[in-house]
């Protein structure tokens, strides 16, 4: 198997395009993982800072390691997230957050970080994490929209929100009271968002195809939310089919299986026997 290594920061890593393959989890971090995350950043990046630092300084600080991501190539040079949907929707909605509040600070001088969030591309713009429509609809409001109360009526009146992009809505909403005071009072935060941009660091597997992608996938932990055994199960299925046009049928054949399950119960996908899991067959 031909697999690549890639240190990246934040910025630059943020600055591809990632689609959602067949095998991905809804996203499911809960204010706990994104407090686990801030308070990890804030602490390194104090470890690091002293009152004479510039912004420049910052740039030298020690890195904070945030993981590894597995992607495979696709289409119109994309890649596929195989691992690590749930840490890039993250960094994307605290890019989010930066973006709003360089906007409410202009005076501040924060560094832009559009790029990482969407571009231009063949003419049009786009978020370089493939998103549906109300997903979108979520981000071009906490980008572009109005504040406060306006902005609550807004994301409200978003059609067909899904359970991910309710939990994104409401993560976004305690990250404000997830910065340290030692921070805010200092007025340090565009010190800390050029280290969270430049200094948080992720490693990037490469592999040639997806299935390839589900081998490594499931010999590691993924940061912040455990992998369930029904997780486990699936990738160490998924690895196993060769062909694309198969992997993305037995995907869609899991996810009826899955789907009966949770009528059951909400914990019948993985307290119920395997044998619930043999009708239609995965293969």
């Amino acid at each position: 198997m031909d697999i690549t290594f890639d240190r990246k920061n934040v910025n630059t890593c943020l600055q591809q395009k990632f689609v959602l393959p067949t095998y991905k989890r809804d996203y499911k971090w809960e204010a706990k993982h994104l407090q686990e995350l801030l308070t990890d950043i804030q602490e390194a990046f104090l470890s690091s800072w002293k009152p004479t630092h510039g912004r420049r300084d910052v740039l030298g600080y020690d890195a904070y390691f945030l993981g590894t991501i597995i992607t495979t190539q696709v289409g119109q040079g994309g890649k596929a997230i195989v691992d690590g949907q749930q840490r890039i929707t993250t960094l994307i909605l605290l890019l989010t957050y930066i973006h709003r509040f360089s906007r409410k600070h202009p005076d501040l001088g924060i560094s832009p970080v559009d790029q990482s969030i969407r571009r231009r591309v063949a003419g049009q713009s786009e978020f370089n994490l493939d998103m549906d429509k109300p997903r979108r609809d979520l981000f071009d409001a906490l980008l572009d929209g109005p504040d406060d109360d306006d902005l609550v009526a807004r994301i409200e009146s978003i059609s067909s929100r899904d359970s991910g992009t309710d939990s994104l809505w409401a993560l976004y909403q305690e990250i404000e009271s997830s910065l340290f005071s030692e921070i805010t009072d200092a007025n340090l935060l565009p010190h800390l968002f050029d280290y969270l941009t430049e200094c948080v660091c992720m490693f990037e597997i490469g592999v040639p195809r997806e299935q390839d992608g589900h081998k490594v996938f499931v010999t590691m932990n993924d940061r912040g939310l455990k992998l369930s055994p029904i997780d486990l199960l699936k990738g160490f299925l998924l690895s196993s089919i060769s062909s694309n046009q198969q992997n993305q049928a037995a995907h869609a054949s899991w996810t009826i299986c899955i789907q009966r399950l949770r009528q059951l119960g909400s914990d019948e996908d993985s307290n119920r026997p395997l044998k619930y899991l043999s009708t239609p067959t995965l293969a």
